[in-house]
């Protein structure tokens, strides 16, 4: 789990710092920097995935990649190419191994980096890579790299011990993780653990973007399972065909439900559909409909001829139960096209499948729907997900071109005490002068009347 992001210089935040809980979600106004969070998972992702491998950052193909990002003199903060660039992240892992007697366990670790575009340099280069082993005495492990002209000075514990003596100049990292080979030719214990334990996170991470693709009268089987909805759900069907094909022994009573059976009952417990099912349209099975039975309705439908929200929310829920458990998923505004009582459901589910299968969730959302059934299920204590130290709370603002984030105080009442301005709007005065509009309207209409 990621328990702490900072942003320096990134995109609209000049510096940023929040702690994550089990559930973080992001509210705030438009262009507030909500997203921006978000992307600097995803550029790390992307950059780690790469085929270039030279690649200081990956910014991003619009057709293939999670997001596309521009240069770096989009991404800078006020497009000061001047100015350096960094990120870190802290997350817990249950263990380290870097062979030479070097092992621990269920620690915090965390990754630093900063990216520069020297003035004599088409390419953006890494000025600083920084990982850490964080715990409470001084039997630590670290290693940082910081760049000096065209070479890194490498700095590590005492203990660790450098097979040729004094370190030779060591070339650049590879992109924004890679600890160079010299290192682990140079070095004992086998800091490139490091670079282990970093994929591991960024494998872990799944993302689905703000608008989800439309639904199709018929899907096509190719044979294999997707291992990812997509950042528009596009493999939502086919993953939910894949799984069905899977399932070829008739159930028996009491068996684990199967991807369909959960993303059919969620749906019913959103009160969308009272049933879901994928059905083969021809004897060889290659073609397929997503059929939905709406409440009252006696004959099932095409997923395309019903109301656009339940193809909207159902790529979240199939994410919810398709990734693996102990997986990092994004989610950009799951309430979109829901009616209201359809997202307060829906932050229950997010509540019980963080709670069952270990999820963390990162929402960038405006309902103030969900946040009040998460006020509600903090003071019930619902869950063990629902206190405010696993739910964390976030509200974005730009001023004068540049982001701040407040934290939203919960109590484990579920009260909020520090209420932002305009957080959802001026509810309660919107309806101090509804009330007095129709009292004056009233007064004016019994005037008229003598």
């Amino acid at each position: 789990m990621i328990t702490r992001i900072d942003l320096n210089r990134f995109k609209t935040w000049e510096s940023l710092s929040i702690t994550l809980g089990k559930i973080t979600v992001l509210f705030g106004t438009n262009s507030a920097g909500k997203t921006s969070v978000l992307q600097s998972l995803l550029m790390l992702k992307q950059t780690a995935s790469s085929f270039d491998r030279n690649q200081a950052i990956h910014f991003g193909d619009p057709e293939r990649d999670y997001v596309d990002l521009g240069s770096y003199r989009d991404l800078v903060f006020q497009h000061d190419e001047s100015h350096n660039m960094g990120l870190r992240l802290q997350w817990e892992t249950a263990t380290l191994d870097f062979t030479e007697g070097y092992k621990y366990a269920d620690v915090s670790l965390s990754y630093e980096v900063s990216w520069g575009k020297p003035k004599d340099k088409d390419t953006v280069v890494v000025d600083t890579l920084n990982y850490e082993v964080k715990q409470n005495h001084a039997d630590s492990m670290f290693l940082k790299m910081v760049r000096e002209d065209d070479v890194y000075r490498v700095t590590t514990p005492p203990r660790a011990k450098s097979t040729r003596g004094q370190p030779r100049q060591l070339r650049a990292p590879e992109n924004s993780f890679a600890i160079p080979s010299e290192i682990k030719d140079d070095y004992k214990p086998d800091f490139t653990e490091f670079n282990r334990q970093f994929r591991a996170l960024m494998d872990r991470i799944y993302y689905l973007g703000p608008l989800r693709n439309h639904p199709r009268r018929t899907y096509t089987w190719t044979g294999s399972m997707p291992t990812d909805i997509g950042a528009q759900g596009e493999n939502t069907i086919p993953v939910l065909i894949g799984s069905a094909r899977q399932t070829t022994v008739k159930k028996r009573k009491g068996s684990k439900p199967t991807l369909i059976d959960d993303v059919s009952r969620s749906l019913s417990e959103l009160g969308l559909l009272e049933q879901f099912t994928v059905e083969a349209v021809d004897k060889d099975k290659r073609f397929y409909t997503a059929n939905v039975r709406a409440s009252g309705q006696a004959t099932n439908a095409s997923l395309i001829d019903i109301g656009f929200g339940v193809s909207q929310v159902m790529p979240i829920i199939t994410a919810l139960f398709f990734v693996p458990e102990g997986s990092i998923l994004l989610i950009e505004q799951p309430e979109l096209h829901l009616h209201p009582l359809a997202q307060a459901k829906l932050a229950d589910l997010m509540l019980n499948v963080a709670h069952t299968r270990r999820l963390q969730l990162i929402v960038e959302s405006h309902s103030e729907h969900i946040l009040r059934r998460f006020q509600r299920r903090v003071a019930e204590t619902y869950n063990s997900v629902a206190t405010p130290d696993n739910l964390r709370l976030y509200f974005a603002t730009r001023i004068e071109g540049a982001s701040k984030m407040e934290t939203v105080e919960m109590t484990p009442y579920g009260q909020i005490k520090n209420w932002p301005d305009d957080f959802f709007g001026d509810v309660s005065g919107d309806l101090e002068k509804m009330m007095d509009a129709g009292r004056k309207k009233r007064r004016q209409e019994l005037q008229a009347r003598g």
